[in-house]
């Protein structure tokens, strides 16, 4: 197969829509992919990407995060992302994928995949795929048939899961807030950082975590200014400044929330 003018290793079913684009719910392409284990493309998805593993492993890099796939494994990758996705060098995996655009498809991907840039998930949904794929194949393209098709594939993928992120992005974000905890970084610095939106990034750290971000960084803070108490001569105001805090009675105000007595208070019982 030829790819950008690249002969890529792999054998491919291909498959294209030719009734033209619908506004409601258009697939262009689908296809059935038997991968060798040279198979690697690294590109900016055109449309809505879901792929199946019937077989084998492979793998998705996106932002830096990389997804291990496996037989049985759906892969949703949101449009407009730049990917490379590869096949294991000792399993190639098999798979199934389809592309998918309009504002049904931009709907029911706001309600069951809200927020999410790339995720993979144990889902059987190898029923819906091929669906899709036959009337691709067959030229019999039928715009309620997919929508029902689609729908299908969201509502399992729903209930087997709700979608979540690799357990590994909560520790991600625990490490740069510990990394930057003097820089103060807010909700939305944090939810650029990780491209994901500041509700689902709470969602993500608190599931890990037991408390939101903001949370943690308070209770990180509070347990550093412990420390400067008994262990320097930092002022309370230059502690206050040190950590962030915009004036000192703010700082003793949350100090005193937390611990039940004034900096002041915790410095003399220290020493």
């Amino acid at each position: 197969m030829q790819v950008g003018g690249k002969k890529m290793s792999f054998n491919e079913r291909f498959f294209v829509n030719t009734q033209g684009e619908n506004p409601i719910c258009y697939l262009p392409s689908a296809g059935i992919v038997y991968p060798d284990e040279k198979y690697s493309l690294n590109r900016r998805v055109g449309k809505h990407l879901w792929e199946y593993v019937i077989s084998g492993e492979g793998h998705i890099i996106h932002n830096g995060m990389e997804y291990h796939l496996t037989a049985g494994d759906f892969c949703y990758v949101k449009k407009g992302l730049h990917v490379r996705y590869f096949s294991d060098g000792n399993n190639p995996y098999h798979k199934l994928w389809f592309g998918a655009d309009g504002q049904l498809v931009e709907k029911l991907a706001q309600i069951y995949l809200p927020d999410v840039s790339v995720t993979v998930q144990k889902a059987d949904v190898s029923d819906p795929f091929r669906r899709l794929i036959t009337m691709l194949k067959e030229g019999c393209y039928d715009e309620g048939l997919a929508c029902h098709a689609l729908l299908d594939i969201f509502m399992t993928v729903s209930r087997a899961s709700t979608c979540p992120m690799p357990a590994s992005l909560a520790e991600r974000i625990k490490k740069y807030i510990d990394d930057h905890i003097f820089e103060n970084p807010s909700l939305n610095s944090l939810g650029e950082t990780f491209n994901i939106s500041g509700r689902h990034l709470i969602r993500v750290f608190k599931a890990r975590y037991g408390i939101p971000p903001g949370a943690y960084m308070i209770n990180k803070k509070l347990n550093l200014a412990c420390r400067y108490l008994v262990e320097t001569e930092f002022g309370i105001g230059q502690i206050a400044q040190i950590l962030g805090y915009c004036d000192q009675s703010y700082f003793s105000s949350e100090f005193k929330k937390h611990y039940g007595i004034y900096p002041t208070v915790y410095r003399n019982r220290g020493r």
